[in-house]
């Protein structure tokens, strides 16, 4: 986090990218250079392994509208590179397929879980409190 107004804080974001690319390039290359895996292969990898670097700690932060877009552009160039195509349209399509949708769209549903489970938690307590 980066002090910003007295009343806010900035997120950086940097550090995050510099992991995903780091772990992201580490894959593609020993992948690339076994010529055995495919690119469903890399794509897993980099859902397991890549992608928790970007998401460290969103849970906790409200994600800006340009720090969301510099970490789908992560996303996106990793794809790019795997596919080989140029198109933004054909990435896109390509992500949904393997169920990579955008920052803000994942970030969104683990938020939704988690104040599930604090309301299922709650219920659960406050059941216990009233039957004993």
């Amino acid at each position: 986090m980066i002090a910003g107004r007295p009343t806010s804080f900035a997120c950086c974001i940097h550090h995050l990218k510099v992991k995903f690319y780091r772990v992201f390039n580490s894959i593609y290359a020993k992948s690339k250079g076994a010529n055995s895996e495919s690119e469903l292969v890399i794509v897993e990898q980099l859902k397991s392994y890549c992608l928790p670097f970007l998401l460290y700690g969103m849970e906790a932060v409200s994600l800006t509208d340009s720090n969301a877009h510099a970490l789908d552009s992560c996303i996106n160039r990793a794809m790019y590179r795997i596919f080989g195509v140029g198109d933004h349209e054909n990435v896109k399509q390509i992500s949904h397929a393997f169920g990579l949708f955008s920052i803000k769209r994942i970030n969104r549903k683990e938020k939704t879980e988690i104040s599930r489970s604090v309301m299922a938690s709650n219920l659960l307590l406050f059941l216990m409190s009233v039957s004993f």
